[in-house]
């Protein structure tokens, strides 16, 4: 909005009030943000937010000191500014009921997961599958190597014998 003035201003020479009354309203805003910045650390760096907010401030004591010199233009209340409009520049869709139901053949769910996390969750699942591949081929390569409870059982099938001595004691009583 102060921009939008400042070229009214610079073809009529009027509303330099305002542009003021907009750059203190900006500035508010900023000292407000300032509270909280704290919390967004990871997000942005600090110091380029302190340092803008110290040019907004400058920048007003700077148009301030021009308007009292040269404009004597008056400087409305902030209440009185009309309000700035408010851009919506994507609709939000309301969070679906169930996030497991598949919608045209995807999850709500997978939408949700970063492209870098798919990537490494498939890393992950091929090398557990070789993985498993190769303790598979030991386990086989062990039981053809040592005896087990099926070679045993085709040995003493080939010599005619029980597998079991509960077997021979029913047959027997």
């Amino acid at each position: 909005m102060k921009d939008s003035l400042e070229e009214v201003f610079k073809m009529k020479a009027e509303g330099y009030g305002k542009m003021i009354g907009y750059t203190i309203l900006a500035l508010e805003c900023l000292k407000e943000g300032e509270k909280d910045i704290i919390k967004a650390k990871n997000l942005m760096n600090i110091q380029d937010y302190i340092d803008f907010k110290n040019d907004i401030d400058h920048m007003v004591k700077e148009m301030q000191q021009k308007n009292q010199n040269i404009f004597f233009d008056f400087v409305p209340e902030l209440k009185i500014l009309p309000k700035v409009e408010k851009l919506i520049k994507a609709l939000p869709l309301p969070p679906p009921d169930d996030f497991n139901k598949i919608i045209e053949g995807q999850s709500c769910l997978d939408d949700m997961i970063p492209k870098e996390v798919k990537l490494m969750v498939d890393n992950y699942k091929q090398s557990v599958s070789i993985i498993i591949i190769q303790i598979m081929s030991f386990i086989q390569s062990s039981l053809d190597k040592y005896e087990n409870d099926i070679t045993l059982t085709q040995y003493l099938n080939s010599l005619n014998l029980p597998t079991s001595l509960e077997a021979t004691m029913t047959m027997s009583m």
